[in-house]
């Protein structure tokens, strides 16, 4: 009972560090040929943490996907440091999926590039400004539920995204800023981030509605388990809509 109580303090507790990292949602295209698209937005949030997401994906075969997002990243609950930023990330896919696949991979291996701005509460001219870059590769089980007598266009779909991401701090500046936070900062510019997410979808023929929850490692060595760390979302994937329309 005392470890019980131990881990639900640590996991509803809120970082009292600098933010370092920006979470991507996980990348689920559902794409089955080539010259097929998507487009995407999703919000989720965390227990301090609220992110926007904005994702393309396209086809450039029947197994390999490229892929373009943007996630902008806001902080609405801390103790000691507000911190707000972006990130652009770009990647290149491979999927088995196709029209009569029940069970398919898909493997994205990812560049990205943003900024964080980290603002101490009790000082509104303490900031900590940096760039960042980093590469991922993301790794997806899928399981489509369009048995059953169901119609292809109208199906259930469960997804396992699992992501190693590496993270390097670039272009370090600080103004007035905490001497601990950013002696942290400067001693550890590098991250490796692993994600684990769970999705489910609803299929229509063009468009899928999700729910999604994600939990990644801690990025700071003061960190244990903070509830940060844990997203849940909501997505909208719009695929290949002009695909009818062409052929008419």
């Amino acid at each position: 009972m005392r470890y019980l109580l131990l881990l639900t303090i640590l996991l509803v507790s809120f970082s009292c560090v600098s933010s370092r990292y920006i979470h991507i949602p996980p990348l689920i295209s559902n794409l089955e040929e080539k010259g097929d698209y998507a487009v995407s937005g999703s919000i989720a949030t965390s227990s301090g943490v609220r992110t926007l997401n904005a994702n393309a994906y396209y086809a450039i075969s029947d197994h390999f996907v490229a892929h373009i997002g943007f996630t902008e990243s806001k902080d609405y609950v801390k103790d000691r440091f507000n911190a707000q930023g972006n990130v652009t990330n770009m990647a290149l896919g491979y999927t088995n999926n196709n029209k009569n696949k029940t069970f398919y991979i898909e493997n994205f291996l990812g560049y990205g590039f943003g900024n964080i701005r980290n603002t101490e509460l009790q000082n509104a001219d303490s900031f900590a400004d940096f760039s960042f870059s980093n590469i991922y590769n993301q790794f997806n089980l899928n399981l489509k539920r369009n048995d059953g007598g169901v119609k292809r266009e109208n199906y259930f779909s469960f997804h396992l995204p699992i992501r190693v991401e590496y993270v390097q701090l670039n272009s370090l500046a600080f103004t007035n800023y905490d001497i601990a936070e950013e002696r942290n900062i400067r001693d550890n510019p590098n991250l490796l981030i692993f994600t684990v997410s769970k999705a489910i979808h609803y299929n229509f023929k063009h468009f899928t509605l999700g729910l999604f929850v994600s939990y990644h490692s801690p990025t700071n060595g003061l960190e244990l388990l903070t509830a940060e760390n844990a997203y849940i979302g909501f997505t909208a994937n719009w695929r290949s809509f002009l695909k009818g329309k062409k052929k008419r």
